[in-house]
């Protein structure tokens, strides 16, 4: 068991699917490699990240029932010069959080399906990491936040997430158009 390689799943419950795709991933790597893998599946948010980012999970759904607050909250935040002066702005204060969360859950494979946690986490695993791959659950209009250049792969499941990806300045090769993950189960 000790030599199995470790895969490190990141998500969040806000909504976006970002656990049930996670959970949808797992199933397919076991369906294909049964027990050949370590897999943790952390809610980021919840388990390491300080307040008030660890409350968004129960916020969410009260956040999103305002949609002209949470459209304008978008859209000021989305775009490659504000995505990036946003995560600079709050690394201060969520990078021993990050930190700890990288220092606890080693792995071979980190795989983040939640757009907040991108920019963090790759900072806090520094220049000698394990490879990252970034799967977007946001079929059209995905965040700047979901698109991190230093992310070895980023999976996106139509054309209008890869075309927003190359708008917010990933490498093609990067990219991958691979569908929306989904369980067996459905």
């Amino acid at each position: 068991m000790a030599d199995q390689p470790r895969v490190l799943f990141l998500f969040s419950d806000t909504g976006g699917g970002h656990r049930s795709a996670t959970e949808a991933i797992i199933e397919a790597l076991e369906h294909a490699h049964p027990r050949r893998f370590r897999i943790e599946m952390i809610d980021v948010l919840t388990e390491y990240a300080p307040l008030p980012f660890n409350r968004l999970p129960q916020a969410y759904p009260r956040m999103v029932r305002s949609p002209r607050a949470w459209g304008w909250g978008f859209h000021a935040l989305d775009g490659h010069r504000r995505a990036r002066a946003l995560t600079t702005a709050a690394w201060p204060y969520v990078r021993g959080a990050a930190r700890r969360l990288v220092h606890d859950r080693r792995a071979d494979l980190v795989v983040c399906t939640h757009p907040l946690l991108n920019a963090p986490i790759l900072k806090a695993l520094g220049p000698r990491r394990p490879p990252f791959v970034t799967v977007v659950t946001d079929l059209v209009t995905g965040h700047a936040l979901w698109y991190h250049h230093r992310a070895d792969l980023c999976l996106v499941p139509t054309q209008s997430a890869y075309d927003r990806g190359i708008a917010f300045g990933m490498r093609p090769e990067r990219l991958r158009i691979v569908g929306l993950p989904v369980s067996r189960r459905l």
